[in-house]
């Protein structure tokens, strides 16, 4: 019976002795805590060999992204009556903060992260606790204090600045703690009602302003071009005018008695021509017509002659 005990022992001694090997998987890291402490050692991915009541803790590498809900009461800028401007606190705007991150794996800064929890039954840490315990409050903190700097309506204009400046300042926040921060940016932005329905009042007075505008352009436009069409009728008159004018001016230069007897003779022929041509078609018809001298209608010799025939 001895001889079995000493047998089992010197068993159980060798298995304690040769310890067994567990796997760390991709994405993780592995650190051993022995009965004395957290060893130095990190594991990459493998099998590494854990000794008697040694244990091995698994910690994620992987990256992960949070969308974290951050509420932040807005600034409100108004002008005094003698146009100084004074910063007040305004509406609650809610905005979801999109942050990139994952655990450091520099063996100082694990071994800090496990001095830092209660490692009692836990086998394995996640992003998330690690985030939740040294990032969670910070990321609140300094998206209020960039944000909290704009009113509502600005948000939406300075997207990249306060992009670049969440960036910027979560990085240097976060910059000693056991989380390595790749990006920091605002999720999409949803205005409250309030301040959308202001906005939308505001573009339908600046559209119907714009219209007003518009309509006052056209109206002038038209107006100007009246006042030129106008311009440009009375320029024609007087130049038709001044040229009638001017013709008359040289036809009363050119008229002398020698003129107006030749006219005269000119016209008398006419009247002969047209005389023989009456006398003619007359004689054709049997002696019915009769010619009227031109400037002869009111002579009452002509009227006897009409009304004899």
């Amino acid at each position: 019976m001895k001889k079995l005990l000493i047998a089992f022992a010197a068993a159980v001694s060798l298995v304690t002795l040769s310890g067994c090997t567990e796997t760390v998987p991709p994405g993780t890291v592995g650190k051993i805590i022995t009965t004395s402490g957290i060893t130095e050692e990190v594991y990459d991915p493998g099998r590494p060999t854990v000794w008697g009541r040694d244990r091995l803790i698994l910690i994620e590498t992987a990256s992960e992204l949070r969308h974290a809900p951050v509420s932040v009461i807005m600034a409100d800028r108004r002008v005094n009556e003698d146009g100084t401007e004074t910063h007040e606190a305004g509406l609650r705007m809610d905005f979801r903060v999109n942050v990139r991150y994952r655990i450091n794996t520099n063996p100082s800064d694990l071994n800090a992260v496990l001095s830092d929890m209660s490692l009692e039954g836990v086998n394995r840490i996640s992003a998330k606790q690690v985030y939740n315990k040294y990032g969670s409050m910070v990321i609140g903190r300094v998206s209020r204090e960039v944000l909290g700097k704009y009113t509502p309506e600005e948000v939406l204009g300075n997207l990249q600045t306060i992009n670049d400046m969440l960036d910027s300042e979560v990085k240097s926040a976060l910059k000693n703690s056991p989380l390595i921060v790749s990006s920091v940016s605002l999720g999409p932005v949803s205005l409250p009602k309030v301040i959308q329905d202001r906005i939308n009042k505001n573009k339908e007075v600046e559209l119907s302003e714009a219209e007003k505008r518009a309509q006052q352009k056209i109206d002038l436009l038209e107006e100007q071009n009246r006042t030129e069409l106008a311009r440009q009728q009375a320029i024609r008159e007087e130049v038709d005018a001044q040229s009638l004018a001017n013709q008359n001016r040289i036809l009363n230069q050119s008229i002398t008695p020698e003129v107006l007897e030749l006219r005269r003779l000119q016209l008398r022929e006419k009247e002969i021509e047209m005389q023989r041509e009456v006398m003619r078609e007359g004689l054709a018809k049997g002696n019915s017509s009769v010619f009227i001298p031109y400037g002869s209608i009111d002579s009452v010799g002509v009227n006897n002659r009409m009304f004899q025939k």
